[in-house]
């Protein structure tokens, strides 16, 4: 009579289940970052966000003082000039929790603006404008009520993507070592990323 190794199934199916979890968590980074609260509608929170070198007045010059832009809490577009010599940090106050893109340009010329995506993150970086631009796009293109945008991008895991965007911009330098940061995420398709983040579909692969 033959022998069933009932173990050896049993290992097999957590190994199978192990393998589906494994693609399913590569695939698919539309998830709530858990670790970050949802946004405070009645509390306002005033932040700190660190300015890049590249846009601080003694850098850019007085005849193109940079300048920021961010998502207030009625998602429209607040613009303020770096006026302040020497300025290396800025506070503004937003709602709590809601993810604010901030974005630093030299001039109104700047297509490739760097900055971050609060409360994910609060020092500004390349690639941390490219997060911030993906959100400030989607706040301000027509992919739903207002309500219903802020809900995706609230649900949507913005510490994975950026960290995705640094593996791929490392991979690509490696196999390019002259190709630039700014060339890498800029290259990537930015209008299939927001269609693809506002219709829940969006994986890592969408990034290359």
């Amino acid at each position: 009579m033959e022998t069933i190794n009932i173990y050896s199934k049993k290992r097999s199916k957590y190994f199978a289940f192990l393998i589906f979890f494994s693609i399913l968590y590569s695939f698919n980074i539309l998830c709530s970052c858990s670790h970050i609260p949802f946004a405070k509608e009645n509390q306002a929170e005033e932040i700190e966000i660190s300015v890049p070198k590249k846009y601080t007045p003694q850098t850019v010059g007085s005849k193109q003082t940079g300048f920021y832009r961010y998502i207030n809490s009625d998602n429209t577009i607040q613009e303020n000039l770096l006026n302040k010599e020497g300025i290396s940090k800025i506070s503004f106050l937003v709602t709590k929790n809601k993810p604010t893109p901030v974005l630093f340009y030299g001039n109104q010329l700047d297509v490739h603006p760097q900055g971050c995506l609060y409360p994910y993150f609060t020092e500004s970086s390349i690639i941390g404008g490219f997060t911030a631009f993906i959100a400030y796009s989607l706040y301000n293109q027509s992919y739903g009520t207002t309500e219903e945008i802020t809900t995706f991008i609230e649900h949507f895991n913005w510490i994975k993507f950026q960290a995705e965007l640094k593996k791929i911009t490392n991979n690509a330098i490696e196999e390019a070592p002259d190709t630039s940061i700014e060339e890498v995420i800029w290259d990537c398709n930015i209008e299939k990323i927001l269609t693809k983040i506002a219709d829940g579909t969006f994986n890592v692969y969408d990034l290359t």
